[in-house]
């Protein structure tokens, strides 16, 4: 795989997880990142976040934030200009 890539899929792969893995806690608040999903609204208790743009939580893989930092590269990737001749 092309190290550029083996940052973006490792978290959207920790995204996708469901629970928890058996690790510390710093592993686990690591992963808890990637998982949240940005396009969850506060509530009066909840965790207060910075407004995300709907171009971001409108990509193809989902809404959590591991999904959108791959989305994010793979538009980077996409766009990059090739060299004139």
């Amino acid at each position: 795989m092309d190290r550029k890539f083996q940052v973006a899929v490792a978290r959207m792969a920790a995204a996708e997880l469901a629970r928890p893995i058996c690790a510390c806690d710093e592993a686990n608040r690591e992963l808890y990142r990637w998982q949240f999903d940005l396009a969850r609204t506060g509530g009066a208790n909840d965790e207060s976040y910075g407004a995300v743009s709907a171009t971001d939580l409108d990509n193809p893989f989902g809404t959590r934030r591991g999904h959108v930092y791959a989305w994010r590269m793979i538009k980077e990737i996409r766009n990059l200009v090739g060299n004139p001749m």
